[in-house]
């Protein structure tokens, strides 16, 4: 997979084979993958942390933008993940959301990394996101920011 293809074809495991990203970091890569048929339940746990589950649901689906930096391999937790979950219903063709509907839409940003205080999940809460669906061709864009956490992607324009 390079960063700078683009093919709508999903694999059976949903990620998107063949995509074209423009601003994917160039010390890692990025895919995205599709979960259909899926909604997505936001939960806390014990310290108030954030986390999700996945229910069946017929309308909508899961947009996962991910972006990975690996880490030497011959270290522990030297892996560097960001995520940004976007659920949206299948069933129409553009989403348009800013700032807080952001929130009300559940839209996730994710850190898994050996950083102490920020990994974890948040509530984007600040930004605006463009999804447009063809067929089965996607125009993602989304500029984003997320509060008192350093991030590497805060900008997503990805066709695929």
């Amino acid at each position: 997979m390079k960063n700078n293809e683009t093919n709508s074809k999903i694999n059976k495991n949903g990620i998107v084979e063949k995509q074209d990203f423009k601003n994917c970091p160039s010390d890692g890569h990025c895919t995205i993958s599709i979960i259909k048929n899926k909604k997505i339940v936001i939960q806390k746990d014990e310290i108030n942390g954030i986390y999700y589950t996945l229910e069946d649901n017929g309308t909508n689906s899961i947009l996962k933008y991910t972006y990975l930096k690996q880490g030497h391999k011959d270290a522990l937790d030297d892996n560097y993940i960001e995520e940004v979950i976007i659920p949206f219903e299948h069933t129409k063709t553009n989403l348009e959301l800013k700032d807080a509907e952001l929130k009300e839409k559940n839209i996730l940003f994710g850190k898994h990394c050996y950083c102490k205080g920020e990994a974890g999940y948040y509530v984007i809460e600040k930004g605006k996101l463009f999804l447009s669906i063809k067929e089965d061709s996607y125009l993602l864009k989304f500029d984003f920011e997320v509060s008192n956490i350093t991030q590497k992607i805060s900008s997503i324009d990805a066709t695929f």
